[in-house]
């Protein structure tokens, strides 16, 4: 899936910060169809701004090599295994003209559970508030307790509805400051590796 390709809108909500709609299908063109039909601007999704109408008859990569950026953070390192399976895949991507380029930077501030949680609870409310009718929870306060007091609704447990109750969210900004970190492109010039 391709961040801003389809929209959102509609979709419940777990981070609006990662949150990306993609297209399964049996076949190359019924997913081809599936993502024509879906594909493009949604005034009520502003992330699909940045997503101009396809047409996947045209070939945009056809004469360019196509690089991808493999993000890598400096005190996650891969165990032998994933790195063997990871060279494997380059090999194979740069013989169909795709180039997995590594990027490395310390310089990215991330907490995946805590800008998760926080938008949970965000975006949880939002989608309540304008999809929710007659009884059904209007807040994330409203949807917890629901849950809480419902248990036959809850096969799986609580833990994604409990982790928000128990993190502690840092100002507002810094919250901020580390979802935008996640959609920033990278500083360094990509060269073909």
């Amino acid at each position: 899936p391709t961040r801003g390709l389809i929209s959102r809108n509609g979709i419940f909500p777990l981070s609006h910060t990662f949150d990306t709609p993609g297209v399964m299908a049996r076949s190359v063109t019924t997913l081809k169809r599936v993502l024509e039909a879906t594909a493009g601007f949604d005034s009520e999704d502003s992330v699909t701004v940045i997503s101009p109408s396809i047409s996947l008859d045209e070939t945009p990569f056809e004469n360019t090599p196509v690089k991808i950026a493999l993000l890598t953070l400096p005190e996650e390192k891969p165990s032998s295994e994933c790195e063997a399976i990871i060279e494997s895949f380059k090999k194979k991507a740069a013989k169909a003209g795709v180039f997995i380029v590594p990027f490395e930077d310390s310089a990215i501030d991330f907490d995946y559970e805590l800008i998760v949680s926080h938008d949970f609870v965000e975006d949880v409310t939002v989608f309540l508030t304008r999809y929710a009718t007659g009884t059904t929870p209007k807040s994330f306060t409203e949807f917890f307790e629901f849950y809480k007091s419902n248990p036959a609704c809850r096969p799986n447990g609580m833990d994604r509805l409990e982790m928000p109750q128990s993190a502690s969210f840092p100002h507002p900004m810094r919250l901020q400051k580390l979802s935008k970190t996640i959609s920033q492109k990278p500083k360094k010039k990509l060269k073909r590796s």
